[in-house]
């Protein structure tokens, strides 16, 4: 549901559950990324630190550089080609006005970008729904 997680790290609380759940994290050297706003478990913060939880070392890689540096340029990847699916059943139901304004306006934005918005039925899922 996320591209990337920040955690905080004292003795594996990004790296194990990260890994427990086919992800990686990663524990950056203390106070690489600051840590205001983080309540600390150990009490000299000499041992706690924020890192990134992502699908790859990569994605960590950039997530830890976007962290550590308030600077760092990004290239945004590109979108022709790419073929994102987007579920009509279930998915969309009952969506906020303002809601449904926004995804519309981001899958517009994303296929002016050269990306391929793909709409499948998906029917399969209304069943399962339907019991909730």
């Amino acid at each position: 549901m996320a591209a990337a997680a920040i955690g905080t790290d004292t003795g594996g609380s990004t790296r194990i559950p990260a890994a427990l759940n086919g992800l990686v994290g990663f524990k950056p050297t203390a106070r690489r990324i600051p840590l205001d706003g983080i309540l600390p478990l150990w009490l000299s913060l000499t041992l706690d630190s924020a890192g990134p939880i992502a699908r790859s070392v990569a994605d960590c890689a950039l997530l830890d550089r976007l962290l550590s540096s308030p600077t760092a340029e990004l290239h945004a990847p590109a979108l022709r080609g790419l073929r994102l699916a987007v579920p009509q059943a279930v998915v969309l139901d009952e969506l906020s006005a303002a809601v449904a304004a926004a995804f519309s306006s981001a899958c517009t934005k994303l296929s002016a970008a050269g990306a391929v918005i793909v709409e499948l039925p998906l029917r399969e899922f209304a069943p399962a729904w339907t019991r909730y």
